[in-house]
């Protein structure tokens, strides 16, 4: 092979995601490529179950290195390792080829030593060191994985996504720290940011943005709630970004995806999600919702997870993640500001307060085992005055806040707020689980409520209007 004065040869030992994509860059820019791999087919992405496509990825990546390979400046090397118990060690690659640089890409699934100085030094790990040992898989899980106060991995690939998270939750204005249990914390806290968008993911499979949106006016109270939350949150992080300070943008998205979404809004929103009718307002008034907290949480986590922001981004609906490749051309989410947004946020914390108190006595009635599940209770709210009046506001709202089958509101001017807990009455809904005296009255579906007979002949009606076309 030749090179000219302006072009290199550089070795990439791995074929996983980075080194194909290195190489693709490389070749862009003219070099000549020697790309060695231990197997035959591209590697990468050991830890394919944290990503949503795994499948869709997996058959990208190959596609990607064929292409790869039919260039003709790139010379493929396929079963070799590369390494000081392998085929060919780094002095040798350097002796025989020559090359200008040599780029390692080896990855979680990288040879154990590849001969870098200081690689077996105390605190060194390869990221399949890192991988095998969170993932519990021996030998890794049963060896001490000590860390000090410097840390190095090498080949450390996607798993990054976890040191980045540690690098952006720690307070640089005192001394940095890390250890396994601070690494832990984090993993946890990453799968909860994770499960979060998964569950945004998966919940708009059948959502159009463009076409299934429901106008901020129309939207129910609930979801208008959560999005005025979403500004607070923006602001939030946009101000943290803009300081520099990075600890605050990871605390006050992660703490948003643990208490508002999940601890309060998608627990909520389950029944309506999966029970009210695909196309009803209700329904899309939700999706609404999680449409616009996907963008904006995809947008704002994109400086921190930048891998998991681009997975998230490349299966979000609508034109825009089409029209941009990548969340990282996206600009960061604009506050949409509302009128009476304030006074809804206020409303709203006030009604949660409300439902501490109806959760802790639904917890003391199952403790009694007088019920098992929430939706088997019926709450009786007894308040007086401007409570009353307040609670009345929310009207049907209020069984679904709290998560029980049935909400009985009684006014007594002397009682400021008294809670009492029942089991159901009627019998249990097979289609949406909760309990009601309507199940059983009708004959063509007979163990489901009145709600969901309502559901189930809209659906029905669908289904005619379909198959008669």
């Amino acid at each position: 092979m030749t090179t000219s004065a302006s072009s290199h040869l550089i070795v990439v030992i791995g074929a996983g995601p980075a080194g194909i994509y290195a190489t693709g860059k490389l070749v862009e820019a003219g070099h000549h490529i020697v790309l060695v791999n231990r197997d035959i087919k591209p590697g990468g992405l050991a830890e394919y179950g944290i990503y949503f496509t795994k499948h869709r990825m997996k058959e990208g990546i190959r596609k990607q290195f064929q292409r790869i390979l039919a260039h003709p400046r790139v010379y493929y090397f396929g079963n070799v390792r590369v390494g000081k118990t392998g085929d060919v060690t780094l002095d040798e690659v350097r002796e025989l080829l020559r090359p200008s640089a040599i780029l390692i890409t080896t990855g979680a699934q990288g040879t154990k030593f590849l001969g870098i100085p200081g690689e077996q030094a105390p605190g060194v790990y390869h990221a399949k060191d890192l991988v095998y040992h969170y993932n519990n898989l021996p030998p890794f899980s049963q060896r001490p994985f000590l860390i000090g106060r410097r840390v190095a991995i090498i080949g450390i690939g996607n798993v990054a996504e976890i040191l980045r998270l540690w690098v952006a939750s720690s307070d640089y204005h005192e001394d940095v720290r890390i250890s396994e249990e601070i690494l832990n914390r984090l993993i946890e806290a990453y799968r909860k940011i994770r499960n979060t968008a998964c569950y945004l993911v998966n919940n708009l499979y059948d959502f159009d943005p463009t076409t299934d949106a429901i106008p901020y006016a129309e939207m129910e109270e609930l979801d208008r709630w959560i999005l005025a939350e979403l500004n607070q949150l923006i602001r939030r992080v946009l101000a943290a970004y803009e300081a520099y300070e990075f600890h605050l943008a990871y605390h006050a998205l992660y703490t948003f995806c643990a208490s508002e979404l999940s601890a309060i809004y998608f627990d909520i929103l389950k029944d309506r999600l999966y029970t009210f009718a695909p196309r009803s307002r209700e329904r899309r008034s939700a999706q609404t919702a999680l449409f616009r907290l996907l963008d904006a949480l995809t947008r704002l986590l994109a400086p921190i997870l930048v891998f998991t922001a681009d997975e998230i981004w490349s299966v979000m609906p609508g034109p825009t993640s089409r029209e941009l490749p990548s969340v990282h051309l996206a600009e960061f989410p604009k506050v949409e500001e509302h009128p009476g947004e304030a006074e809804l946020l206020a409303r709203w914390h006030r009604l949660l307060d409300v439902r501490d108190v109806v959760l802790k006595a639904l917890e003391e009635k199952r403790a009694e085992r007088l019920i098992g599940a929430s939706l088997e209770a019926k709450v009786t709210l007894t308040a007086g005055g401007e409570l009353y009046d307040f609670l009345a506001s929310f009207g049907e709202q209020l069984r679904a806040v709290f998560i029980v089958s049935q909400v009985e509101l009684l006014k007594d001017e002397q009682a400021p707020l008294a809670v009492a807990v029942a089991r159901a009455e009627g019998r249990k809904c097979e289609r949406c689980w909760n309990y009601s005296t309507t199940v059983g009255e009708n004959a063509r579906y007979p163990t489901v409520c009145a709600r969901c007979v309502a559901v189930l002949k809209e659906l029905e009606a669908e289904w005619d209007k379909m198959h008669a076309s």
